[in-house]
């Protein structure tokens, strides 16, 4: 008896089996299309932000309500040729004190160029001090920077939809900032400026500029060029390449240095150098040297830094520089706080040449 219920169980067992695959199969294809179907519609670009855009896995903290009260919607704008743009990634609806100050110094500077302030951010709060001072600037618009128009081109398109610059959630915005950079230059051209450098007075004139920076590499973190540029379509078409999620820079000052060497092999050795005083030429693009924009020294990491918060220093700095910018190198300072009061080199260029910023920010708060 026991074997005939053995050999039962043993010819049942098979039929159960596939009986489970079958159902398991069904179930699956009907979940994938409903997936699918679902996705497309999801991701579809329009104005509602529907779930599992780019948006939820970049900003899953932001519930994509309508705009009420104190926030203000923002639309999709691309900076122009004659725009100075900026970018924010990190999905904030204000900028901080410092990053406002680097906004309204090169609106201070340039207040007949159009200034553009670009957030992943759908919506900004428009009661945050910071930001009213901000939006009283008469050459300033705040726009959405959305991903899914930007990147609508090969070969970032695929990039962008297969969500690579997630891999790391922690690096994600900063790598976003580089491909977004690059790819605005490259489609609308423009001036880019990073939200971390100060203007101590007007931009270089022309177009077509970037900037030395340490360790033998250029960087377009202050950059001008006009619309589809040889350097960033090439910068562009490697960043899917190239693209090193687990490396800061890859798709950033490391992928333009390399771009610039295959634009110009013989002479970029030579453009390169600390000594450097003056622009020099690469083709059709000028290279500023270190201390057009860069006149602290980042080297020296955040202890060379700390002479931006040096107390009495700021005036003497004011007096005898001749860079273009202050970069404050926000990965390096960021947790830095600066006691007003002392004149420090930050102090003193805050309250020159964003003298609005500042005088919101000492109204409330010692600190900056």
């Amino acid at each position: 008896m026991a074997s005939l219920r053995h050999q039962i169980r043993g010819r049942r067992c098979p039929r159960i089996t596939a009986s489970v695959l079958l159902t398991c199969m069904i179930t699956t294809s009907v979940l994938v299309v409903n997936f699918r179907s679902r996705h497309v519609s999801q991701v579809k670009h329009d104005q509602s932000l529907t779930y599992k855009t780019w948006l939820d896995h970049l900003c899953p903290r932001n519930k994509m309500r309508e705009a009420k009260g104190h926030q203000l919607r923002l639309t999709w704008e691309a900076p122009s040729a004659e725009s100075i743009f900026f970018m924010q990634t990190s999905c904030v609806d204000a900028l901080t004190p410092r990053e406002a100050c680097a906004v309204e110094s090169f609106a201070y500077h340039h207040p007949d160029r159009p200034i553009l302030l670009l957030m992943t951010s759908v919506t900004i709060n428009h009661t945050n001090p910071i930001m009213q001072v901000l939006l009283r600037l008469p050459n300033l618009r705040v726009a959405y920077l959305d991903l899914d128009a930007l990147f609508v081109e090969e070969p970032l398109r695929a990039w962008h939809r297969d969500r690579n610059w997630l891999v790391v959630e922690e690096t994600a915005s900063v790598v976003l900032s580089d491909a977004c950079r690059s790819e605005l230059l490259r489609r609308y051209g423009g001036t880019y400026i990073d939200l971390d450098a100060i203007a101590l007075r007007p931009l270089p004139g022309g177009t077509n500029w970037l900037a030395e920076i340490y360790d033998g590499r250029v960087t377009a973190a202050l950059s001008s060029f006009s619309p589809g540029h040889a350097l960033f379509q090439r910068v562009v078409d490697a960043i899917p390449r190239v693209f090193n999620p687990y490396d800061c820079c890859s798709i950033g000052p490391d992928l333009v240095t390399a771009e610039m060497r295959h634009l110009c092999p013989d002479a970029f050795p030579r453009i390169v150098t600390e000594e450097r005083q003056g622009p020099a030429v690469c083709g059709d693009i000028t290279v500023h040297p270190i201390n057009s924009f860069y006149p602290i020294n980042y080297d020296l990491g955040p202890r060379g830094f700390s002479q931006l918060l040096r107390p009495g220093t700021g005036q003497e700095f004011l007096k005898n520089t001749k860079a273009y910018s202050l970069h404050l190198f926000n990965s390096l300072t960021a947790k830095e706080v600066l006691y007003l009061g002392g004149g420090s080199i930050f102090e003193e260029v805050a309250k020159k040449y964003c003298p609005n910023v500042f005088q919101a920010q000492t109204s409330t708060s010692a600190v900056i």
